[in-house]
Protein backbone atom coordinates (compact mmCIF):
# COMPACT_ATOMS: atom_id res chain seq x y z
CA UNK A 1 0.00 0.00 0.00
CA UNK A 2 2.98 2.43 0.83
CA UNK A 3 4.46 1.84 -2.25
CA UNK A 4 1.58 2.59 -4.37
CA UNK A 5 1.07 6.03 -2.57
CA UNK A 6 4.96 6.62 -3.37
CA UNK A 7 3.89 6.05 -7.32
CA UNK A 8 0.77 8.17 -7.28
CA UNK A 9 3.12 11.09 -5.25
CA UNK A 10 5.70 10.81 -7.94
CA UNK A 11 3.32 10.62 -10.89
CA UNK A 12 1.70 13.87 -8.88
CA UNK A 13 4.83 15.60 -8.66
CA UNK A 14 5.65 14.97 -12.52
CA UNK A 15 2.44 16.47 -13.61
CA UNK A 16 2.96 19.57 -11.14
CA UNK A 17 6.02 19.96 -12.39
CA UNK A 18 5.63 19.45 -15.93
CA UNK A 19 2.15 21.92 -15.73
CA UNK A 20 4.26 24.70 -14.38
CA UNK A 21 7.25 24.31 -16.74
CA UNK A 22 4.31 24.54 -19.48
CA UNK A 23 2.89 27.70 -17.71
CA UNK A 24 5.99 29.21 -17.78
CA UNK A 25 7.25 28.49 -21.29
CA UNK A 26 3.76 30.36 -21.79
CA UNK A 27 4.02 32.98 -19.90
CA UNK A 28 7.22 33.92 -20.98
CA UNK A 29 6.26 33.73 -24.83
CA UNK A 30 3.69 35.91 -24.34
CA UNK A 31 5.37 38.38 -21.96
CA UNK A 32 7.68 38.52 -24.81
CA UNK A 33 5.10 39.82 -27.26
CA UNK A 34 3.63 42.08 -24.76
CA UNK A 35 6.79 43.61 -22.80
CA UNK A 36 6.62 46.76 -25.33
CA UNK A 37 6.49 47.81 -28.63
CA UNK A 38 3.84 46.31 -31.07
CA UNK A 39 3.25 43.12 -33.33
CA UNK A 40 0.72 42.95 -36.33
CA UNK A 41 -0.60 41.46 -39.40
CA UNK A 42 -0.96 41.68 -43.00
CA UNK A 43 -2.28 40.25 -46.25
CA UNK A 44 -1.22 41.67 -49.18
CA UNK A 45 -1.45 41.21 -53.33
CA UNK A 46 0.82 42.90 -55.46
CA UNK A 47 1.26 43.23 -58.95
CA UNK A 48 3.42 44.35 -62.06
CA UNK A 49 2.21 43.48 -65.35
CA UNK A 50 4.94 44.96 -67.24
CA UNK A 51 7.24 43.07 -65.36
CA UNK A 52 5.58 39.88 -65.02
CA UNK A 53 5.16 39.43 -61.47
CA UNK A 54 2.22 39.18 -59.13
CA UNK A 55 2.11 38.01 -55.29
CA UNK A 56 -0.32 37.44 -52.57
CA UNK A 57 1.70 37.36 -48.95
CA UNK A 58 0.44 37.21 -45.15
CA UNK A 59 3.08 38.73 -43.25
CA UNK A 60 3.73 39.55 -39.71
CA UNK A 61 6.01 42.06 -38.28
CA UNK A 62 7.18 41.91 -34.47
CA UNK A 63 8.88 45.45 -33.69
CA UNK A 64 10.09 44.87 -29.48
CA UNK A 65 11.44 47.73 -27.48
CA UNK A 66 14.96 46.02 -27.00
CA UNK A 67 15.84 47.06 -30.50
CA UNK A 68 14.81 43.85 -31.76
CA UNK A 69 12.48 42.74 -34.96
CA UNK A 70 11.20 40.36 -36.79
CA UNK A 71 9.17 39.70 -40.30
CA UNK A 72 7.52 36.49 -41.59
CA UNK A 73 6.49 36.59 -44.84
CA UNK A 74 4.69 33.63 -46.63
CA UNK A 75 2.61 33.01 -49.86
CA UNK A 76 2.82 32.47 -53.88
CA UNK A 77 4.61 34.85 -56.20
CA UNK A 78 4.12 34.23 -60.01
CA UNK A 79 7.29 35.21 -62.12
CA UNK A 80 6.58 34.97 -66.25
CA UNK A 81 4.36 32.31 -65.44
CA UNK A 82 5.79 30.57 -63.00
CA UNK A 83 4.72 29.88 -59.57
CA UNK A 84 7.04 30.16 -56.91
CA UNK A 85 6.68 29.46 -52.98
CA UNK A 86 7.21 32.37 -50.73
CA UNK A 87 8.48 30.90 -46.90
CA UNK A 88 10.80 33.09 -44.83
CA UNK A 89 11.45 35.13 -42.11
CA UNK A 90 13.89 37.66 -41.38
CA UNK A 91 15.14 38.87 -37.81
CA UNK A 92 17.02 42.11 -37.59
CA UNK A 93 18.30 44.54 -34.87
CA UNK A 94 16.81 48.20 -35.53
CA UNK A 95 17.27 52.06 -34.49
CA UNK A 96 14.73 54.49 -34.25
CA UNK A 97 16.63 57.75 -35.71
CA UNK A 98 13.71 59.82 -35.48
CA UNK A 99 9.60 59.68 -35.15
CA UNK A 100 8.63 56.74 -36.92
CA UNK A 101 11.87 56.38 -38.74
CA UNK A 102 13.85 53.13 -38.36
CA UNK A 103 17.05 51.90 -39.67
CA UNK A 104 17.03 48.00 -40.01
CA UNK A 105 20.99 46.82 -39.29
CA UNK A 106 22.86 42.53 -38.66
CA UNK A 107 19.28 41.01 -40.66
CA UNK A 108 19.62 37.32 -41.24
CA UNK A 109 17.28 35.70 -43.36
CA UNK A 110 15.63 31.91 -42.56
CA UNK A 111 13.56 30.10 -45.24
CA UNK A 112 11.55 27.42 -44.47
CA UNK A 113 11.80 24.01 -46.85
CA UNK A 114 8.75 25.14 -49.17
CA UNK A 115 10.30 28.57 -50.22
CA UNK A 116 11.92 28.06 -53.29
CA UNK A 117 11.60 32.00 -55.16
CA UNK A 118 14.63 33.15 -56.32
CA UNK A 119 16.19 36.28 -53.91
CA UNK A 120 16.88 38.55 -56.44
CA UNK A 121 13.09 38.42 -57.37
CA UNK A 122 12.19 38.95 -53.11
CA UNK A 123 14.60 41.98 -53.61
CA UNK A 124 13.68 43.23 -56.45
CA UNK A 125 9.69 43.27 -56.08
CA UNK A 126 9.36 43.58 -52.83
CA UNK A 127 11.99 43.29 -49.69
CA UNK A 128 15.80 44.07 -49.81
CA UNK A 129 17.17 43.55 -46.44
CA UNK A 130 20.85 44.22 -46.93
CA UNK A 131 22.67 42.94 -43.91
CA UNK A 132 26.02 44.87 -44.26
CA UNK A 133 24.18 48.19 -45.10
CA UNK A 134 21.34 48.52 -43.60
CA UNK A 135 17.67 49.81 -44.54
CA UNK A 136 15.96 52.63 -43.41
CA UNK A 137 12.05 51.74 -43.46
CA UNK A 138 9.32 54.22 -41.63
CA UNK A 139 6.25 52.73 -39.63
CA UNK A 140 3.53 54.86 -38.73
CA UNK A 141 0.71 54.39 -36.31
CA UNK A 142 -2.77 55.28 -38.39
CA UNK A 143 -5.75 55.00 -35.59
CA UNK A 144 -5.94 50.89 -34.80
CA UNK A 145 -3.28 49.91 -37.97
CA UNK A 146 0.63 50.74 -38.64
CA UNK A 147 1.54 51.95 -41.86
CA UNK A 148 4.41 49.94 -43.36
CA UNK A 149 6.34 51.41 -46.31
CA UNK A 150 9.98 52.52 -47.60
CA UNK A 151 10.60 56.16 -46.98
CA UNK A 152 9.03 56.87 -50.30
CA UNK A 153 6.32 55.10 -50.89
CA UNK A 154 4.19 52.50 -48.57
CA UNK A 155 4.65 48.72 -48.69
CA UNK A 156 1.36 47.61 -46.61
CA UNK A 157 -1.03 48.44 -43.66
CA UNK A 158 -0.40 46.29 -40.69
CA UNK A 159 -3.36 45.14 -37.97
CA UNK A 160 -2.11 44.74 -34.51
CA UNK A 161 -3.29 41.42 -32.60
Amino acid sequence: MRLLNKSYFFIFNIIAVSFIAAFCVFFFICDALDRGGFHCSANMRIESASAGFSADFRNFLIMKDDRLGYFDVSGKAIVNGVKYSVERSYSFNYEEKEADIYYITKSSISKRAADNIVDNVIHKYFLNLDSNSGRYIKIKKLNNAYVVQTLYSPSFICIPG
